[in-house]
């Protein structure tokens, strides 16, 4: 991969998925960092059926997933409370899954 972009800044969350593909796509990016927010447990890639299919909606783009980001943890994370922290180690761990079913290699924290 060459050139990619953030989702947030192809239109996400405005945008599906599929929006943000094609923006990249239109773009001529090779690939789309996704970005998890702060409503991460509904976003359709934090599941592993819905990581797949996010995966092969890119491919169909012809773009790859090379990292995700865990905006999230901008909301407290590791600097919050006890209950925060346990709960931002939670989501790292799973995010770890996550980013092996899309094929991303990279996590920015």
């Amino acid at each position: 991969m060459r050139y990619g972009a953030m989702d947030g800044s192809l239109g996400r969350p405005q945008r599906s998925l599929d929006g943000v593909f094609q923006a990249a796509r239109d773009a001529g990016l090779d690939g789309v960092e996704l970005c998890l927010r702060g409503d991460y447990d509904r976003d359709d890639f934090w599941t592993d059926e819905g990581a797949h299919a996010t995966k092969a909606a890119a491919r169909a783009f012809g773009l790859e997933l090379p990292s995700l980001t865990l905006l999230m943890l901008n909301q407290g994370g590791f600097a919050g409370d006890e209950a925060t922290r346990r709960r931002a180690r939670e989501i790292v761990a799973h995010s770890i899954d996550v980013a092996s079913w899309l094929g991303a290699a990279t996590i920015l924290l």
